[in-house]
């Protein structure tokens, strides 16, 4: 999930982290699905790289946007630990993420009136969505307008969680 034009930049949500020791930032892109929807809000708190351990999902930097994905493996390179994410909803593992990159590790996803504790694995249903997402944009296309539909409805609230 990429920020937009109009949102933080890795500077500014580094300083916040680092004085506040909590960032707040709302999403706007689809890569996160079915885990984190566009509206949702990340509470992000400070962390290092050999901190993060698989499966969590951590906000980064690169090429002066940030990025929240699944730590998908940790790895090595050139003699300095690195991490490869992935967007839930993303076929192909991003570049290797150095120590310099990361921001934090999101803590909590309010959603609407809810909170919601990321888990650090896809469920049945999930991973089924992640799947379907990954291989059709018009499953994907459809599973935005319906949660655009369900967020909008009524305060309607539909989890697919775990």
């Amino acid at each position: 999930m990429k920020n937009t034009p109009h949102a933080p930049t890795p500077a500014e949500a580094a300083k916040t982290l680092n004085s506040a020791g909590v960032f707040y930032l709302r999403v706007f892109g689809a890569s996160m699905l079915p885990t984190v929807w566009p509206g949702d809000v990340l509470v992000v708190h400070p962390v290092k790289l050999e901190a993060v351990e698989t499966g969590e999902i951590l906000l980064y930097s690169r090429d002066h946007q940030l990025i929240a994905h699944r730590a998908v493996a940790r790895n090595e390179q050139n003699g300095e630990p690195v991490l490869i994410t992935r967007g839930d909803s993303l076929r192909v593992s991003d570049p290797p993420v150095r120590s310099p990159q990361v921001l934090g590790r999101i803590a909590f996803i309010l959603r609407g009136n809810s909170t919601l504790r990321p888990a650090r694995t896809l469920g049945p249903a999930a991973r089924i969505i992640a799947w379907l997402a990954q291989r059709s944009t018009l499953f994907l296309r459809i599973l935005l307008r319906l949660l655009r539909w369900l967020s909008t409805d009524s305060g309607a609230m539909f989890l697919i969680y775990g």
